[in-house]
Order: C-alpha cells, then structure tokens, then sequence
C-alpha cells in the first residue's frame, strides 16, 4: 500500500494523472463552483486551452493527496519500453496512456448522411441500406440499415454506447463454401458524394467500426455477442470518377458478390487494418486519389483473410463475421490534421510535420505508431531528414507534467499508379520504327524509358529505332507530381524478327558468247518464302522463281542481276550482282597499223575485250624478237621500228584454248 507524494506530479510516474483525465477534470469543473468546459460554439483551441487548464488544477489535487493508491509497474508513456508487461507500448496502452479523443467531431462530411440519422422509411428487416437517406446498396450483395427507434430494426447485444445517434450499418464480409462452390461474399456501402473529391489531394475517412460473431439463425432470430473467433481485417474504400446507377453490376458467378476492382473505372483508394473485439472503434483511412472521385463504397477487402472461411456447417448455424459501422467521416486531411501540419514530401524526403498546441502547453513529445520516437521532444519532426517511415504520428503537448492532449496524423507511403505503356508496332524486321506512348492514369510529371537495347530516352511518347534482331524487355519509369517515382518493366515487349541473307550462285559464270544461258540457284538462308529477280533489261526481265533460266545477249559485257527474298516475317534482303558475258576466245588482231599520232590506228592491238592473259611477241622479217608484253591490251606502238611487215606470237599464260596464235602486221607511218 503505497501514498502519493506532495512532489510535482509527472507523466513517467502517474499514470492516473492520464487515465480518466477528461472525467475527472469535468467532474471537478462541475462539482466545484459550477463552471462550463466547454460550450457549444466555442473554439476547439479554446475548448482545448478549458481543459488543459482543468487538468493542471487536477493535478494540483492530486498533490493534495486526492488521488489513488498508486500501481507498481505502470506503464510509462514516452520511453518506448512496455514497463508494465502487458504487451502494450506507450501510446499503445491505452488504459495507462490515454488524453483526449478524436478530433474529427467538427469536420463536416464529403459524405451525405455520415451517421444514418436520416432516413426515408423505417427499416423492418435486413438488406434495406436504401432506405437511409443519400446510402444505397452498392452491389447485389445487400448492407442492413439498423435504426433504433420504435418498430425500426435493430439487434440485440449491439455495443454501447452508440457512436453517434440511432443510425448504424451492418456488413458482412467473408467466404462461405456451399454444396461444391467457394463464394466471396462483400456487402458495401455505398454513396454519392457530396462533392467530387480532387486528384491529387490527400484525403481522411474516419469512421467507427464495431465488429463480433453474427447468428442469423438461432432463436432470437440475430444475436451479436462479442466473441469473434476472426482475425484483423483491412477495412477498404473504393471510388469511381461517376455517380453509377446503384446496385453496381458485378461480373456473372463465381464473382456477383466479390469487390468492384474490375468493373468499370472502380479502383481501391486505400484501407485500414481492423482488429474485431466487439466494441466500438475509430479508424482511419488516409488516402490521395488519382482522379477525381464522385462516389464510393466501404465495406471488406478484396482479398479476405483466410480465417473469414464459413464452412456449410457454419452457414446453417449461422457463425458469420459480421460488422457495424457508424459515423462515416470523410474529408480532406488537411480539415481533420488540426494539430499537426505537414510540409514537403514523403518521396522527396523533406516531409517536415508540425505539432501546434495551447500556449500553456510546457512539453512535447512525438510517437510513430504510438511508440514514443526518443528525443523528439520539439514542436517539429523531420521525418524525411531522419529517414523515418510511414506511419501514425502522433504529437503529445503536457502541461507540467499533469496533463497532455495527443493529436495524430498518418503518413502513407502513396500507392503508386499502375504505370502503363503502349507500343506500336510491337513487332517487324530490323530498323524497326516503334513509338512509345505513357498511358499511366496520373497527373505524370516525367518519364524515363529504357527500350532493352541498352539505349534509353527522357521524353513522355518517344520514337524508337530497332536496328537488330531479338526480343526486347522494355521499362518505364515516371515520377507524379508529389515526386513519387514508380516504374513497370514489360517483358518481351518487342519483337524484333531475324532478317534474311541473299545469295544465289549462276552457272556459267562468266558465260561465253555461244552459250549465254545462265541458271540461277538460291543459296539464301533464313526460311525464304519469296523471291524477287530482277534482270533489268534482259528477258523475262523479272522472275519469283527460286531458281529461274536466263539468256543474255551474246555480247560481251556485264549484266546487272538484283534479288530480292522475304521470310516468313516479312523481312527482306537484296543482293546486287552482275553476270558476265565474254568472248569465245578467238581473238582478233589488225594486219596494218600506223604510229603516226593522229589518234587512229596508232598501236598494234586486238580489236576487241577477251578473256584470259597472253604474251604478245613482235619478230622482224629476219627473226629477231623487237617487242615482247604480257599486256595485250597495251599492245605495241612500233616506236623506233621502220616500217614493213612484221611477224607476231600470242602465247596463252593461263591454259586457255588455241594456247599459241601467230600471224602478220604491216607497220605503215605515213598511212
């Protein structure tokens, strides 16, 4: 049995200066000499100001002596330890560590109706959420409408007290297993709202929740004890850019009763994790929507738990999970964060929050999920400067170590959009042409891609050029206007098909005057399907024969040949050739030339272009050798030769036919 002492009282030693500070704070106000807390109308920072007063002279009570016999081992409520064992953390204890409540009792509701206070018609049984003023059934599966009043339908064994007024919402979310068919089973509420919410602008659903065992089938016809043998729950809100016509249309079984993903342009705006204990709770929902949203729906997640199972044998007894809600609250955050303010970003790194308080107020100190963050004890919290997450912030002004208000504030990782890409053409042959678009559904401030063949670019839609083959991973990143940057990478995005190689042999080649037909092979690879030739002017000037049969002039010259061949992706290649066509050999050489350099006739020469290489030999009349070349084309110029007839060899070099020719030339200068 242990006595209070007369010295200054602190937090850190009386966890009775806490709990049930408001009450005895009232009470004493209104025991002793009569005055009003708070009155209707008046500010919160005066209303806050009334109580923090109020418990500095309770505290001052308690040095007198007037409080209760303390408790060894109490939990001390900003040292991060769990001092009293129960499991429970500072804030976290709220039996040691509690101030004063929710401040969300003056912000108005972009939600009509937030309580179900008003209502067109009286429910008298389950599924009638319609007859709720501004509520409807949102999907097929049906949400209750329970209004206290006389001949209104109500369930016993609903925790007290209510939240707010007469008006609940009752929602089932689990999955039943029938005869031979698994069914997700979601009731939703659902409304328009009273005005759009923006893109881009943070907003707060506050709303309570009570959740317990449901037996729809016993006696009494519904009970709802408070034993709930379900775990957590992520209690979810869904949001459409329109008013839709209610009930919304599911998809056909097994998924008429599931979630609205899918359906329409419904996209989850965010969740709150739920531990059911069959009393009432606050809980919060800080979300940014992507785009404007019109209307919404509240009920389970998507994907339930695996404990919200009810076998067959349960649907008959009627074991459920079964949950209340009341008192939907929904706003920007900026209306509810009265106490703490935020600057910067969460993704740039220079979030700041700001804790404001009464001006009596002697100490702070800042918490993270209800743990208190050690030495943060000013005004002013740089989550990004010391790299801290995400999470419920929570700000404690005491006065002298009396009394303390806690206000909080949740930062959420923002959940990024589904960042997506189109391409066009997503396929073809080399030097692939393809064009990028970003169509990520967000107010999107840059992008950044990386096409897979180690080239990239900065821009929203660029265009790309493929100038190989292969199949190509493609990312991209964008960053949105809060400097969030998210990134998608598509595998095999584009396809870049293997080109053909042209080649094709001919035979003869050359060809020689006398036989000048000429066939084609085609020695491409790369699965050909088609060929092109293309013989210019020589019939039958063009071919898709894989092997055709030409004949060219029996001239001599060069003849061009291009082909052209495609596989079976489309993808071509050319290969530019030319067929040669020569002399049969017989070569023929003038029987008079004349050196005078007047341009004609001047050199002993063939007349005309031929095959192979000889040696040409000029002998005088007497035998002597006075020229000798391996150039025939050169020829001879008869310098210092006097004219007269001379004598001439041509020697094959090379094993052509008729290997060794002779005749005679007359040298006349004066011709």
């Amino acid at each position: 049995m242990s006595t209070c002492s007369p010295a200054p009282i602190h937090i850190v030693d009386l966890a009775c200066a806490e709990h049930g500070s408001l009450l005895g704070a009232t009470r004493y106000g209104v025991a002793h000499g009569g005055t009003e807390l708070f009155r209707p109308g008046s500010s919160r920072i005066e209303a806050l100001r009334v109580r923090l007063r109020a418990y500095v002279l309770y505290g001052l009570l308690l040095v007198a002596g007037l409080c209760a016999t303390a408790v060894s081992a109490q939990e001390i409520c900003n040292n991060a330890l769990d001092d009293d064992a129960d499991g429970l953390v500072d804030l976290n204890d709220t039996t040691d560590c509690v101030c004063i409540g929710s401040i969300s009792d003056d912000v108005s509701s972009f939600i009509p109706n937030p309580s179900f206070e008003l209502y067109d018609s009286v429910p008298d049984n389950y599924a009638q959420l319609s007859r709720a003023v501004a509520w409807e059934q949102a999907t097929i599966s049906t949400t209750d409408f329970l209004l206290n009043v006389n001949g209104g339908f109500w369930l016993p064994g609903i925790p007290q007290p209510l939240p707010d007024g007469i008006g609940l919402a009752g929602f089932i979310p689990y999955e039943f297993l029938g005869v031979d068919t698994l069914t997700t089973y979601l009731e939703y509420m659902g409304a328009c709202l009273n005005s759009p919410m923006q893109a881009g602008v943070q907003y707060t659903l506050e709303m309570d929740v009570a959740g317990a065992l449901f037996n729809i089938f016993n006696d009494s016809n519904a009970t709802y004890p408070a034993n709930l043998p379900f775990g957590d729950i992520d209690i979810t809100i869904f949001g459409s850019a329109s008013c839709p016509v209610w009930p919304v249309q599911l998809p056909p079984p097994p998924n008429q009763y599931g979630c609205p993903i899918g359906v329409g342009d419904w996209v989850e705006l965010g969740s709150v994790t739920y531990s059911p204990d069959g009393q009432w709770q606050t809980v919060t929902i800080n979300f940014t929507p992507l785009t404007d949203i019109q209307a919404v729906m509240i009920g389970g997640p998507c994907d339930l738990p695996a404990d919200y199972f009810a076998s067959f044998a349960d649907n008959l007894a009627g074991a459920i999970p079964y949950f209340l809600a009341d008192d939907l609250v929904l706003n920007t955050s900026e209306a509810f964060a009265t106490a703490i303010t935020a600057s910067g970003g969460f993704c740039t790194d220079d979030l700041v929050l700001h804790g404001s308080s009464d001006s009596i107020a002697t100490e702070f100190q800042w918490y993270l999920n209800g743990v208190a963050l050690i030495g943060e004890t000013d005004s002013i919290l740089q989550v990004g400067a010391n790299g801290l997450p995400a999470g419920t912030y929570q700000f404690r002004s005491s006065v002298n170590d009396t009394a303390c208000v806690t206000s909080a504030l949740t930062i959420t990782e923002p959940v990024g959009p589904d960042v997506l890409a189109e391409v066009a053409p997503a396929s073809g042959c080399p030097q692939l042409a393809v064009q990028f678009t970003n169509a990520t559904a967000a107010p999107v401030v840059s992008c950044s891609w990386s096409f897979g063949d180690g080239t990239s670019a900065a821009t929203f839609d660029p265009a790309h050029v493929y100038t190989g083959p292969g199949v190509f991973d493609v990312t991209l990143t964008v960053t949105l206007q809060n400097g969030c940057t998210y990134d998608s990478t598509y595998q095999d995005l584009v396809t870049v098909f293997a080109p053909p190689v042209a080649a094709f042999s001919a035979d003869p080649q050359p060809a020689i005057i006398g036989n000048t037909e000429v066939s084609f092979t085609d020695q491409s690879i790369g699965g050909i399907s088609a060929w092109a030739w293309d013989f210019d002017s020589i019939p039958p000037f063009t071919s898709t024969d894989s092997d055709p049969t030409v004949t060219f002039p029996a001239v001599p010259g060069e003849y061009p040949v291009v082909l052209v061949v495609t596989n079976a992706a489309g993808c071509t290649d050319t290969l530019r050739s030319v067929i040669r066509v020569e002399s049969n050999g017989e070569i023929t050489l003038p029987n008079v030339f004349s050196p005078n350099g007047d341009g004609v006739n001047d050199r002993f020469l063939p007349f005309e272009q031929y095959p192979g290489k000889w040696r040409l030999t000029v002998l005088n009349r007497w035998g002597k050798e006075v020229y000798t070349t391996a150039s025939v084309t050169s020829g001879w110029s008869g310098a210092d030769a006097p004219d007269g007839t001379y004598f001439w060899t041509l020697e094959a070099l090379e094993g052509q036919a008729n290997p060794l020719r002779s005749g005679y030339v007359t040298l006349l200068r004066g011709l």
